[in-house]
């Protein structure tokens, strides 16, 4: 079975899919937390995808400054 990134050739998901992922591997992501994230920077395109590694990468770097 494909994975959702090579299925579409870069990472690229929706944020209901990138929470899917995120919720299969075993955090408790919504698709309403990931656009709040999105608001408050998470690169994303034009039409709402987001890169996964963009995403870990943006996740880390905030928690980093929160100091967790």
């Amino acid at each position: 079975m494909a994975s959702a990134a090579s299925e579409n050739g870069g990472g690229l998901l929706t944020p209901a899919k990138l929470a899917e992922v995120l919720t299969a591997a075993g955090g408790a992501v919504t698709e309403d937390q990931i656009r709040g994230d999105c608001e408050r920077g998470v690169p994303h395109t034009a039409d709402g995808m987001i890169p996964l590694l963009a995403y870990i990468a943006w996740v880390h770097r905030e928690v980093v400054k929160r100091g967790h």
